[in-house]
C-alpha cells in the first residue's frame, strides 16, 4: 500500500514523486502488483515503481535478467548507483521487443524498490530516454525516508 502526501508517494523506507504531466496507467494487465506504472507526457516509454520482498540484493537481482533462460542482452555493465540517501545498482538491457533501464534500490531486510523504464516503440533508444528531462525528474524524485 502506498501513501500519497504532499505530492509524494510513500512506502517501505522510500518515497517518490510522479512528475508533472505523467499519465497513470490504468490497464490491469500492464500495471505492477506492488506499485504502479505511468507514462511521460509523450507516452513513448513506460515507467514503473515496484516494491519487492525476499530479494538477494540489487546487483544479484539484475544479474538474474542476464541469465541465458531470460533472453535479455546487457547494453551496459551493472553499475552502482547512489542518490538521495539510497544505494543500489542499475542496468540497461534489451530483448527483441523492448529496451529497459532498471534501477534497484536496496531498502534493507531483503526489500527493494525497482524503478523500471521500458521502450515499446521500435527505434526508440533507451540511452536517449535516460537523459531526457521527464525521465530524470522521475528518477531523481526517488529518495530515502
Amino acid at each position: 500500500m502506498l501513501l500519497y502526501k504532499n505530492g509524494r508517494f510513500y512506502g517501505k523506507k522510500v518515497s517518490f514523486l510522479l512528475p508533472d504531466g505523467f499519465y497513470f496507467e490504468d490497464d490491469p494487465d500492464i500495471n505492477v502488483e506492488h506499485g504502479f506504472c505511468a507514462w511521460p507526457p509523450e507516452k513513448d516509454y513506460l515507467c514503473s515503481w515496484n516494491f519487492y520482498e525476499d530479494c538477494w540484493g540489487s546487483k544479484a537481482e539484475l544479474e538474474n535478467w542476464l541469465s541465458p533462460e531470460c533472453g535479455f542482452i546487457s547494453l551496459t555493465p551493472i553499475t552502482p548507483i547512489q542518490m538521495n540517501g539510497l544505494s543500489g545498482h542499475f542496468l540497461l538491457y534489451k530483448n527483441r521487443q523492448a529496451q529497459y533501464y532498471e534501477a534497484r534500490f536496496d531498502l534493507g531486510e531483503g526489500e527493494e524498490l525497482s524503478f523500471l523504464t521500458e521502450t515499446r516503440e521500435r527505434g526508440k533508444d533507451i540511452r536517449q530516454i535516460v537523459v531526457s528531462p521527464p525521465f530524470q525528474a522521475a528518477l531523481e524524485g526517488i529518495r530515502a525516508q
